[in-house]
Parts: structure tokens; sequence; C-alpha cells
């Protein structure tokens, strides 16, 4: 995995998704657990497989009971006019951080089904951009 996992205590990173799949390749690379709905089962499948490979189970950030992510944006600009997600570029995130009006950055690559490269491009700019200046 590029670039290599930094969680030594922070900023913890955690792999998202709705799927056995995703809670399996969690636990698999060492990450923290997000779950993009309040599905018990996930969080079981994720313990156990962290546990069937050695590892005591990371840290679940469950949704709330009842949620789920939906959405059917195609593109960023249909993402910020759903009103979902916070669309911003790397120094307005910076600076949103930066003054404690942000005190979680997460990023959901793909989300919505986006194509690869918007995707990609803003995982970079948090790994490249964000973290660095934020890191202090």
């Amino acid at each position: 995995m590029t670039p290599s996992p930094y969680s030594r205590p922070h900023p913890f990173l955690f792999y998202g998704g709705g799927s056995p799949a995703a809670a399996r390749r969690a636990a698999r690379l060492g990450l923290g657990f997000a779950p993009q709905h309040a599905d018990p089962a996930l969080k079981e499948l994720y313990d156990a497989t962290c546990r069937g490979h050695g590892r005591e189970p990371g840290f679940v950030m469950m949704a709330p009971a009842g949620s789920c992510v939906v959405d059917h944006s195609r593109t960023v600009e249909e993402m910020r006019a759903a009103g979902v997600y916070l669309v911003a570029t790397a120094d307005e995130v910076v600076e949103r951080v930066r003054s404690k009006e942000m005190r979680l950055v997460t990023s959901h690559p793909a989300c919505g089904g986006l194509p690869a490269e918007p995707s990609w491009q803003s995982l970079r700019l948090i790994c490249e951009t964000v973290l660095p200046a934020v890191r202090g």
C-alpha cells in the first residue's frame, strides 16, 4: 500500500465501505474501519478477520443506527449540488482544520461512484497538502 499507513498515534487511517469485502480489506491492511451504514455484521466480520490475521481489531467508526450514505452523484459538481459532502480546496480544508471548525478530515475516494481520477486527486491532496500543513 502506498503511501504506507501512518498512525503513531495520529492521524488514524480508516478504510470505509459498505460491503464484506471492504471489512475484510480494512482488516487485512491493519486499518480502522468506517462502514457507511450501521450493519453490525460488518463490524463482526472486520473483528474476526483482524483476529484471523493475528491482530486485535482496530477502531470501528460505526454510522448511527438506521443511517447510510446514499448518493447518486457521478461528478464533483453533482456532489457539491447534493449538499451531502464538503467539496473544498486543499487550502480551504487546511484553514478549517487550523480554525478548529473541522476536527476530523475524512476522505471517501470513489464515493457516489465517482470516476477514479477525481478520487485519487482528492486523496493525493489530503496526503500531500493538507496533512503536512496541519501536522504542525
